[in-house]
């Protein structure tokens, strides 16, 4: 006959998808930081794990610590795969000054926002200077930053085209007379793929 039938068989399997175990291999690049070897697999334990393997801020790092908040009893591997030897995706934030009211920049890179206060009277430089040392602060993020007079320049931490897809955003949220003009909504430039 012709129909739609199910069959359940108690205490037979995992009752629910969330309990079904979960092995998962991640393929990235790692900083020099990390202490892992190139194309090695190792069991990843913890997002610090992560960390001290592939580099604070390294693809390998940030895709741990997704995995993690996604599912807590996940089994982790992961393989890192020798970087680009070519360049570094890039964008800058420029600064206009001097303040004339204290307030703060709001800074949101790859989807993580930090805010930085300014003083009345701060020049732009000194606004960029501070900008760039707070973006330096978090080790963690896929990024560093330099400054030249009144231009911070945000680079990813690891060379090659996939940087281009790390996004960049700046907004004064409070105070007068700074304002920042954001080079690119996202890092640019990063070319040569790894291999």
């Amino acid at each position: 006959r012709p129909g739609a039938f199910m069959k359940l068989s108690f205490g037979v399997g995992a009752q629910n998808i969330r309990d079904a175990p979960r092995r998962v291999l991640l393929f990235g690049n790692k900083t020099t930081a990390g202490s892992a070897t190139a194309a090695k697999v190792y069991a990843v334990l913890s997002p610090d794990d992560a960390k001290t393997l592939f580099g604070p801020g390294s693809e390998l790092h940030l895709m741990a610590v997704a995995a993690f908040a996604a599912y807590s009893g996940v089994t982790l591997y992961a393989i890192a795969i020798a970087e680009s030897a070519g360049v570094a995706a890039s964008a800058t934030l420029t600064f206009t000054g001097p303040a004339t009211s204290a307030g703060t920049v709001e800074v949101t890179v790859g989807g993580r926002t930090i805010q930085v206060p300014f003083a009345s009277g701060d020049a732009n430089t000194v606004v960029a200077a501070a900008v760039e040392a707070a973006i330096d602060d978090q080790t963690d993020w896929g990024v560093t930053a330099g400054v030249a007079a009144a231009v911070v320049t945000v680079t990813a931490k690891l060379k090659g085209p996939r940087g281009n897809q790390i996004s960049l955003r700046s907004s004064i949220s409070s105070g007068t007379g700074v304002g920042v003009t954001v080079s690119s909504a996202f890092l640019a430039s990063g070319a040569t793929s790894d291999d």
